[in-house]
């Protein structure tokens, strides 16, 4: 009896240290903060001034990837050595021929410049003959072969005008002029004078031109003539410059072929519309000697000529 007593008192015991034992123990004491724990302000503002610093540089990186087409001067530096000759803006004149004698405007100052620099090409004594071409359509190819060749007459020096885009001719059409006989007239026929087929500008009486003709079913072949080789000698002969508007070389090879004829040449591309492949293009083409003497022409820019242009101005506000 005694031990079943003392181990109800050990039980009761235990009972009675089990109820006076907390429920909840304290692990850290409670503390409070003057400043709040997030977000940290110097924390916070590195890393504002990191992405201000990278995010405009990525979206600059990420434009020049998506863009496929150079937008001025000084992106098409940027993809080639070549040297440009010549930069021209926009032209708001209806006609196409906008080189006049005594016109002062932008685009007029332009042609000047880009008629200066093309001495720096032709500096042989017998070098006389200026190709043009581009690699597409539409990049402004004709309007600048039309209106550099009336640059040059301005300086009273013989010009004609040879249209040898004979797949696609469009001289006749801008310069407002019907002609049945033109260049593959003459290099199809035996009998034909060189004579024949040279019609007088009625823009300026130093510029002469000759078209396309019609369409032949054998272009390339046409190109290869001997005609063609006694015609720019008989030229040479009689005129001090000789512009000639050729296909674009993106397009055919028909251009390649004029090489053999050509003293220089001008190559147009157009801001905003020329795509960066086309100047890849002209890179290869210029290192594998398949066009000689090449110097870039811009078309469509929003450049303006300093000195005409701003002196006009300058003096307008003086009176």
């Amino acid at each position: 009896d005694s031990y079943i007593f003392l181990l109800q008192q050990k039980e009761e015991n235990n009972l009675a240290l089990a109820a006076a034992v907390p429920k909840g123990r304290i692990i850290d004491s409670a503390f409070n903060l003057s400043k709040p724990q997030s977000p940290k302000k110097m924390k916070l503002a590195f890393t504002t001034f990191i992405l201000a610093l990278l995010l405009p540089v990525l979206f600059v990186i990420i434009k020049q990837m998506l863009t496929v087409k150079f937008e001025d001067k000084h992106a098409l530096r940027k993809l080639t050595n070549l040297p440009i000759a010549g930069e021209l803006c926009v032209s708001t004149a209806t006609d196409t021929v906008v080189v006049k004698e005594g016109d002062t405007s932008s685009i007029v100052e332009l042609f000047r410049l880009l008629r200066t620099n093309l001495q720096f090409l032709l500096t042989a004594k017998d070098s006389k003959v200026v190709l043009l071409t581009s690699s597409v359509s539409g990049e402004g190819k004709s309007f600048i072969s039309i209106n550099l060749a009336m640059s040059l007459s301005l300086l009273n020096k013989k010009v004609v005008l040879v249209g040898l885009d004979i797949r696609n001719p469009r001289l006749m059409d801008y310069m407002k002029v019907r002609s049945k006989i033109g260049m593959t007239s003459y290099l199809a026929s035996n009998s034909m004078t060189e004579s024949e087929i040279i019609v007088p500008s009625t823009y300026s009486p130093n510029l002469d031109v000759i078209f396309s003709g019609s369409i032949p079913p054998n272009p390339s072949e046409l190109l290869l003539s001997d005609r063609l080789d006694h015609l720019f000698a008989y030229l040479r002969e009689q005129y001090d410059y000789v512009i000639v508007d050729s296909a674009p070389v993106g397009m055919v090879s028909d251009t390649f072929s004029l090489m053999r004829i050509a003293d220089a040449t001008l190559y147009v591309c157009r801001a905003n519309y020329t795509h960066k492949d086309h100047i890849m293009y002209v890179n290869e083409l210029v290192a594998t000697g398949k066009l000689k003497n090449v110097a870039l022409v811009i078309n469509g820019t929003t450049a303006r000529q300093g000195y005409g242009y701003g002196y006009g101005a300058h003096m307008q506000k003086k009176k």
